[in-house]
């Protein structure tokens, strides 16, 4: 964890946020949460994650266990870019049962970038939430705003995913397995200028929407 790291179901929870240029060597650029059942971060102030990366995965925040909730999140310009192997999740990445990351409030998730999957968001079991959301100018290999391999990602609000891009498939979003819904009777999804070799906006290997 470039900024933050916290494990052994400890509990950390701060007001108004912000977490910038740090650089994690290993995953999490900005904040790392282990595998410890009962750990949490959270946020409950306007909430700025900017320009952090890391060499292996999850530029912005990296989560294999316990929960990462954070209020009205602009998450931009951070990097999973290691140069020996292709990394995942530019912003974020979540994995292992039971790990989890909500943003409540307006998400903007823009301009992050993977040498691997999942320009944006990264998920390989366990949850990732959002609410009304902005996903947009994001890039990696496949799935350039999003990649699922497993678990579930659930966009809570209206959504707008624009302008990102997959030098392979799944300009938007790329799905090799587990869920992604679209939840609320009113949401629309808004999906414009994303960018791939094949399925432009989704690609869908596995798994369901």
């Amino acid at each position: 964890g470039g900024g933050i790291l916290t494990d052994g179901g400890k509990t950390i929870k701060l007001g108004e946020t912000d977490i910038d240029l740090n650089t994690a060597s290993k995953s999490g650029g900005a904040i790392y949460l282990s595998s410890t059942s009962g750990t949490s971060f959270t946020t409950e102030g306007t909430t700025t994650i900017s320009n952090n990366s890391c060499k292996e995965n999850g530029g912005g925040v990296f989560v294999s266990g316990g929960t990462v909730t954070l209020s009205n999140p602009t998450i931009t310009g951070n990097g999973a870019n290691g140069s020996t192997k292709a990394k995942n999740g530019g912003a974020i990445y979540v994995t292992g049962t039971g790990a989890g990351f909500t943003a409540t409030g307006t998400s903007s998730i823009n301009a992050n970038s993977a040498t691997g999957n999942g320009g944006a968001v990264y998920v390989e079991g366990g949850s990732v939430t959002l609410a009304a959301n902005a996903i947009n100018t994001n890039s990696a290999k496949n799935g350039g705003a999003i990649y699922l391999n497993g678990g579930g990602f659930t966009a809570a609000g209206n959504t707008t995913m624009s302008s990102n891009t997959a030098s392979g498939d799944g300009g938007a979003v790329y799905v090799s397995g587990g869920n992604i819904e679209i939840s609320g009777a009113s949401s629309v999804l808004t999906l414009s200028s994303n960018n791939a070799v094949n399925g432009g906006a989704f690609y869908v290997n596995n798994g369901s929407i």
